[in-house]
């Protein structure tokens, strides 16, 4: 929470708001499932933010891809991902 206080100023821009959200604490448990870093590199198309490509399995690097799906009205891949979409929103 400090981080988040810490980090938001006037001139904090949209790609930095949506990081600092998706890193937030209470994301570290969302499930990334088998195999679903390669539906996350395919996301990555999708959204028009960039993500770390490198941390593809990080619960927060899925957040932030599925914050910039929802906001974007991109497609999700398969249907866990709007459970998990219903999650990160909530």
């Amino acid at each position: 929470m400090a981080r988040m206080v810490s980090s938001l100023t006037r001139d904090v821009g949209i790609e930095q708001l949506i990081d600092l959200l998706a890193h937030a604490e209470e994301f570290a448990g969302l499930p990334v499932r088998h195999n679903e870093e390669i539906l996350n590199e395919a996301m990555i198309h999708l959204v028009p933010l960039p993500v770390n490509k490198h941390d593809l399995e990080s619960p927060h690097v899925k957040a932030n891809l599925l914050l910039q799906a929802h906001l974007e009205r991109a497609p999700l891949p398969i249907s866990d991902y709007v459970t998990d979409t219903k999650s990160v929103l909530d």
